[in-house]
């Protein structure tokens, strides 16, 4: 940090800021449970799930366009930032005017969907392009830290906004409406890829396999993580632990333990390097686990929610390090799209669809039974994932021993 330049610090401490708002979807879903017992009560606990978790597929598409537009150079990645903390900041505004009918939540979805896709990835491909290796490692440990921690006061604000209405969580997308000014102020213009030699065939897009494995593991990450976010508030009523306030009290301490881990990743992924992936993957199993036999007492669940923090903030920057390593400036902003946005856009939107049918058809309104099954393929993703990374390692090696 002390070895940055002035204008690589400013940029760093505002992209850390701008960071806090890309759980900007944890912000209503301490409310799931009141929007579905008490707004929406014609529609089922599915498709209040669904349309609150749109923003995953939405981002999906619009990090498509963004990584469309940023290679054919009609916007920049600066632009991009923009136009997506806009996006947000614009949710937070509609909500005061239009918060009667179903397709507004919907819509709500679609503009902080939109706004995450023009935001997430081009940021990190910026951070990407801008830092060294070494600054990189920090910078994603660092970033998970203030991602998690914007996710807490976003999460606790909105649980307990959504105690007096059922868009108060919607309303704490406001937070996005002055850090449109540092992005425009902070966010440096893009790096420009140096033009090939004259007479040279032009380089075609290429995206290395390494980002394919990053980007399935994220899907994996976003499928299993987001059972927590959008059943917690069921579980805890269901168990009579606590209402609306209380389970953005549990989305807060699932982000703590994203804080916690984001100050130790640094040393961590420096010594297991992609088994910190597996590992995190165990931290859900063990997680979920402990949230499913807690009903008997608060404080057990919330140590769940915890561990389950604590993986999602080991795997998400392991993957953006190790996608930062095997890309270019060329190449960065699509590659980030996959990674950070796409598949895990893919996971999040499949995760209600997927977890809560399977489960309701196996056991019907056991919240229980669902954590302990993802907990479950949690373990298998563990073994999965390690098997794949050994072999990778090992390839790797026989590789630099045949050089």
């Amino acid at each position: 940090m002390t070895k940055m330049s002035p204008e690589k610090r400013r940029f760093f401490f505002a992209a850390m800021v701008i960071s806090m708002l890309q759980m900007a979807m944890f912000a209503p879903t301490p409310g799931i449970q009141k929007i579905s017992t008490e707004q929406f009560t014609d529609r089922s606990l599915a498709d209040i799930q669904a349309a609150m978790m749109l923003p995953s597929i939405v981002s999906l598409i619009a990090s498509i366009v963004s990584s469309f537009l940023i290679s054919r150079r009609i916007l920049s990645k600066k632009a991009c930032v923009v136009i997506g903390t806009g996006l947000i900041g614009l949710t937070g505004v509609v909500v005061f005017f239009l918060h009667d009918s179903f397709w507004q939540l919907q819509l709500f979805s679609i503009l902080i969907g939109a706004g995450m896709g023009f935001l997430v990835a081009p940021l990190s491909s910026i951070i990407f392009d801008q830092f060294n290796e070494e600054e990189r490692r920090m910078s994603m440990g660092t970033q998970s830290a203030f991602i998690n921690g914007g996710a807490i006061i976003l999460s606790v604000g909105g649980g307990l906004l959504a105690q007096t209405v059922w868009y108060g969580g919607y309303m704490m997308m406001l937070l996005a409406v002055p850090l449109v000014f540092v992005a425009l102020k902070y966010i440096p213009r893009d790096i420009t890829a140096e033009p090939d030699p004259a007479g040279t065939p032009k380089k075609k897009w290429h995206i290395p396999a390494a980002v394919f494995f990053y980007g399935v593991v994220s899907m994996l990450n976003a499928l299993i993580n987001n059972v927590c976010g959008t059943n917690i508030s069921t579980h805890l009523d269901n168990a009579s632990l606590g209402n609306t306030a209380t389970a953005g009290v549990a989305t807060a301490i699932q982000m703590a333990g994203g804080v916690v881990m984001g100050l130790f990743f640094n040393r961590i992924s420096a010594k297991l390097k992609d088994f910190a992936i597996p590992l995190a993957f165990v931290l859900y199993a063990v997680g979920f686990i402990l949230i499913s036999v807690g009903t008997f007492s608060l404080v057990v669940v919330l140590l769940g929610v915890f561990f389950a923090g604590m993986a999602m903030s080991l795997l998400v920057p392991q993957v953006l390090f190790g996608t930062s390593n095997c890309v270019s400036v060329e190449n960065s902003a699509v590659a980030t799209a996959l990674v950070n946005s796409v598949m895990p856009g893919i996971g999040g939107y499949l995760s209600p669809i997927v977890f809560t049918n399977l489960t309701e058809a196996i056991r019907p309104g056991s919240t229980v039974f669902r954590f302990a099954f993802v907990g479950g393929v949690a373990l298998l993703a563990a073994a999965a994932v390690a098997f794949v990374a050994y072999l990778r390692l090992k390839r790797g090696r026989a590789g630099q021993a045949g050089v």
